[in-house]
Formats: structure tokens, sequence, C-alpha cells
């Protein structure tokens, strides 16, 4: 996939890996199978995408490529153990990335916090643990897709150039690195 990218457009400029599944439920109860489809999805896909990317990004000595994480690196909730720790899996590995990412290309982490989307917000889970954060954040409201979008964005540009290895929360202050 990623070399049919740069064939076509001639290049990659910025990678952004926002998958992520967070199946809620009690440690004890979490299946091998589940445990390994978290990982796959949320860590491996990361890996993956990274090292098909990163030689692109090298060569142009341009690029972005940015992670996205959960308010669960640091401060996770009961129920939420195996997305707590794919998502922490992809904060490290993005850290690592960036000590191998070489003049002119980045790589960071957009964590965000309780943002509503159609697949959190069908969770029955979902709304007691956004009320619980929304009482903890300094910007008291739900967060919006267009939250994280806004950061994923600056970090992607240009502007960004001397940002590396780092975790953005986008929480509402709820969480401080």
């Amino acid at each position: 996939m990623i070399n049919e990218v740069v064939s076509t457009l001639g290049r990659i400029d910025v990678l952004v890996h926002i998958a992520g599944i967070y199946p809620f439920g009690p440690l004890p109860g979490q299946s091998a199978q589940e445990y390994k489809r978290v990982m796959s999805v949320n860590m491996d896909s990361a890996f993956y995408l990274t090292r098909a990317v990163l030689p692109h990004t090298q060569k142009a000595g341009y690029g972005r490529i940015i992670n996205t994480a959960s308010g669960t690196t640091s401060h996770p909730e009961a129920g939420l153990a195996v997305c707590a720790a794919s998502k922490s899996a992809v904060v490290a590995f993005t850290r690592a990335t960036a000590t191998e990412a070489g003049p002119g290309v980045t790589a960071n982490v957009v964590a965000p916090g309780s943002v509503v989307t159609e697949t959190t917000w069908s969770s029955p889970h979902a709304k007691p643990i956004f009320d619980k954060a929304v009482e903890r954040q300094c910007v008291e409201r739900y967060g919006q897709p267009t939250d994280v979008a806004q950061m994923i964005s600056f970090i992607a540009s240009p502007a960004a150039e001397l940002i590396t290895g780092q975790r953005f929360h986008v929480s509402g202050g709820m969480i401080f690195n």
C-alpha cells in the first residue's frame, strides 16, 4: 500500500495511524484471542505502517509519523487494561522511532481523552466513564473529533519540525505530561 502511494504521488509526507479498539471488561475475563486482536489493531498496525513509511521519509529528508494512543496510557480506567497496554506500547514505540527517524522526520503521539464518536458512544460503559473524566478536566466538556484533528494537523505541519518523540494529550486538562 505504501509503495503504491509513493509510486502514484512520488512521495509520502505524513503517516497518521488512528486505528484503535478498546473492548471493555475486567482483565480476568479477557481472552487471549481478544488480547491478540487488540494488540494487532492498536500496536502491530502502527509497527507495520511505520516500518513501511520510514525509509521513504528518511530518503526524502522530510516526514511526519503520528500515532494515536489514549488517555489510558497515563490515567488507566478499570476495564481497559488491554487497551492501556496496547496504547502504552504505541507510545514507547513512537518515541523509539523518533530516535531513529533522522533529519527532517518526526514521530509523535496524540493521546485523546474522552472523545465522542459513534463508536465510543455506542458502548454502554461510555457515558459513566466520560462523565467521570469531565469532572477531572480543566475544560469541562466532552472532546470532539475536531479537537484531535487540530492537534494532528499542527504536528503534521512544517511548523512542528523541532517537535519529536512527544505525547500530546488532548484531554481538556485531565492529564498533564
